[in-house]
């Protein structure tokens, strides 16, 4: 039996004030070389990447190093994996390190 509601897209739902915001919450706990790798794409067989019609955010926390990247639909430019880098300051992602406040 599966819980009421588990293919949604998003995996919490936030209230600003203004506006909900739907974010999918990914983690990684080992990394590969210098980079976590996180699934970015929705489907339990066949991924395909989200869209703005599925979330608006993905918040991926990197767990050895305690990191979370809260990244805009917009900058996923449908990638199915990201690969973040949280000792490289030229990682793509990089302006998305602890970006709490674009949930705001």
């Amino acid at each position: 039996m599966q819980p009421h509601g588990d293919t949604a897209p998003y995996d919490v739902v936030l209230d600003t004030g203004r506006r909900f915001l739907c974010v999918q919450v990914k983690s990684a706990a080992h990394p590969r070389g210098h980079a976590y790798e996180v699934n970015a794409g929705r489907g339990r067989y066949i991924k395909r990447p989200y869209s703005a019609r599925d979330i608006h955010f993905l918040a991926a926390w990197l767990i050895p190093d305690n990191v979370w990247y809260i990244i805009p639909i917009s900058a996923l430019r449908r990638r199915k994996t990201l690969r973040l880098h949280p000792s490289l300051p030229s990682c793509p992602f990089s302006p998305f390190r602890e970006a709490w406040h674009l949930l705001l």
